[in-house]
């Protein structure tokens, strides 16, 4: 049973999900200030030579959504934005807009365009019905 709406369920990682190895704790008890998202965390660090860093306990998959609820991406519960979000909107659409000249001078523009495309203009499609 869940002890509250925005309670992060866990579930213990203590290994590293590369090569198997038990991880050695790095951070304990950190708190998400900068979005808000519930709950302390542990991070560990794997002590073989993949030095991964993962979550201990991670969030389980159901609950992830819980992490994000006030990330800058996401609109407000009423459907309204802020006048923060709504100027920073504003700024980023006139960054992008003035950007436009310049990167397609500088054929910067395709390529920022191929790579979104992960190159695939360049292959032709395979022939199913063959």
């Amino acid at each position: 049973m869940r002890a509250a709406q925005n309670e992060i369920r866990t579930t213990p990682q203590p290994c590293c999900f590369l090569c198997g190895a038990e991880g050695n704790p790095l951070y304990r008890d950190l708190v998400d200030s900068f979005f808000d998202a519930p709950g302390k965390w542990d991070f560990k660090q794997c002590p073989k030579g993949c030095g991964l860093i993962w979550l201990d306990p991670r969030p389980v998959e159901q609950d992830l959504h819980l992490a994000y609820q006030r990330y800058f991406t996401h609109g407000d519960s009423d459907g309204k934005l802020s006048a923060a979000r709504r100027l920073r909107n504003l700024l980023y659409q006139g960054y992008r807009a003035a950007n436009v000249l310049p990167q397609t001078l500088t054929g910067l523009r395709r390529s920022k365009i191929q790579m979104e495309r992960m190159f695939l203009e360049d292959v032709l499609p395979a022939n199913c019905w063959m």
